[in-house]
């Protein structure tokens, strides 16, 4: 929305007021997939783009936050944002081993996922090496959706034409299941407060998305964000 700095003061901020339907509405509902999947998409790039450019991240996904703006034309729908009360503002000291942590869980590759849980002390050394193992395994499995290669264990989470769907594929749940019958939680401690925010949004832009129905692999939006942090 716009601001309003002449209605606006220390306490009262005055914006536009923006049209848009609810995300979990009949209408967004029945839109076809192709244009649920695009709104889909701009959710999860949005998310990249907080993350790896802007370093700036809205931490309230609630979806009071959101109103979809359906475009008659039949194309061109946009998501509306409504609230950046929740931004967290984040240092380079949490946003590398962050994108490191991803960049490897991309190509599983174990250690490097370890790596960077230690230095988010989400992880850490004196644990047993095959708690680390475990907690790296549960971190690569968070990244399915984006993941490099389609998951042959479950294969009803892909459609005919090997498009993640995102809704059917039930991924919260089953990484909660694991990661509660796994050792770890004997050694897992309150991670930093900065942690916990951005997997408060991790997981609104996963619900997100499923509400919407979204059939796609995200991959194809992560790799251009993997090759530049890699480059830069």
């Amino acid at each position: 929305p716009c601001v309003y700095s002449a209605f606006s003061s220390a306490r009262v901020l005055a914006t536009s007021y923006e049209q848009g339907e609810h995300v979990s509405s009949k209408r967004v509902a029945s839109l076809p997939q192709i244009r649920r999947n695009n709104l889909a998409k701009a959710s999860l790039d949005l998310f990249l783009k907080e993350l790896y450019l802007w370093h700036e991240i809205q931490t309230d996904p609630n979806f009071g936050n959101y109103r979809i703006r359906l475009n008659e034309g039949g194309c061109g729908d946009q998501i509306v944002l409504l609230d950046f009360g929740a931004v967290q503002k984040y240092p380079a000291s949490f946003i590398e081993p962050v994108c490191s942590m991803i960049c490897a869980a991309f190509i599983n590759d174990l250690d490097g996922v370890v790596e960077g849980g230690i230095a988010l002390k989400i992880m850490h050394t004196e644990w047993p090496a095959k708690v680390l193992t475990e907690f790296a395994q549960i971190c690569i499995a968070v990244l399915e959706p984006l993941s490099i290669s389609c998951s042959a264990e479950f294969p009803e989470s892909f459609n005919a034409h090997g498009e993640y769907c995102w809704k059917q594929s039930d991924l919260p749940t089953r990484i909660a299941k694991r990661a509660a019958k796994s050792a770890i939680n004997r050694y897992f401690k309150i991670p930093p407060k900065e942690f916990v925010f951005l997997n408060r949004k991790l997981v609104g832009v996963y619900t997100f998305i499923s509400v919407l129905g979204g059939q796609f692999n995200g991959r194809e939006l992560l790799i251009p964000f993997i090759n530049e942090y890699k480059t830069a």
